[in-house]
């Protein structure tokens, strides 16, 4: 699915009524390209930044765990709270503003 800029408008806005003051409890790597942040309360977001299957996308159940997480998510992802998700103007960038 090609996601157009008013695509990822409509799913900033549905990310951020979801989303926003909850905690990441846990952050891994299914795929190389796909990182998973269990937020509590709400499930599985997936961030896939594949060339042909990228998304973000609320799971129910976590995807199969193919490799260890980076270092950097334990540092700076788990225990953290989500406060913000906002588009960058006139783009199809999605940020997390995270605490």
């Amino acid at each position: 699915m090609h996601l157009t800029y008013f695509t990822v408008r409509k799913l900033v806005d549905e990310l951020q009524a979801s989303l926003v003051k909850r905690r990441i409890s846990n952050a891994f790597t299914a795929e190389s390209t796909d990182l998973v942040l269990q937020v509590e309360g709400r499930g599985y977001l997936l961030l896939s930044a594949s060339p042909q299957d990228g998304r973000v996308t609320m799971l129910e159940q976590p995807p199969e765990v193919k490799s260890a997480p980076p270092n950097w998510a334990e540092r700076y992802l788990e225990k953290a709270q989500i406060e913000a998700v906002h588009q960058v103007p006139m783009d199809r960038i999605i940020e997390f503003a995270l605490t």
